[in-house]
Formats: structure tokens, sequence, C-alpha cells
């Protein structure tokens, strides 16, 4: 809608794509946008991607993304 909360739809995109690191089967591949909010809505959403801290939970308790394949990896980041 254009009338949409641009910050709301920003925070609410990026807890829906990238929860689980996209590992959901209901992780979404598109976002409907109207068009007259489609470039700020790129721009936004790509600058709130990049910001995203990557780093190994268990090196780094405030990264908001990273790989944990081993059991041993993962048992380290929970205790943060």
């Amino acid at each position: 809608f254009e009338d949409a909360d641009l910050d709301r739809a920003i925070e609410m995109a990026m807890k829906a794509k990238f929860r689980n690191a996209g590992q959901t089967c209901i992780s979404p591949n598109r976002f409907l946008v109207h068009h007259r909010l489609h470039d700020a809505f790129v721009d936004r959403l790509v600058a709130a991607a990049r910001a995203l801290r990557r780093q190994l939970p268990a090196d780094d308790c405030r990264a908001d993304a990273g790989a944990a394949a081993a059991d041993s990896k993962a048992a380290r980041s929970r205790s943060c």
C-alpha cells in the first residue's frame, strides 16, 4: 500500500527473511511493494541486510547471523 509504514515494513521483512538464516520453509522469496515505494523499500532493505553482523555466534555473542554447522558451535552460541 502506498501509505505503508516503511520502518515497520523493513523491520518485519528482515525478521521474515533472515530468521534462521533464511532456512525456514516460510522465508519470503519476494516482497510485494507499491510501485511508488519500491526504490525506498529496496534501498532500506539492502542497507538493513548489509548492517547485519555476520560472525560465528560462538565467537561474538552480538552476531546477528552466522553458521553453526557443528553441534559444538551451536552449543557455545546458546551460552551467550
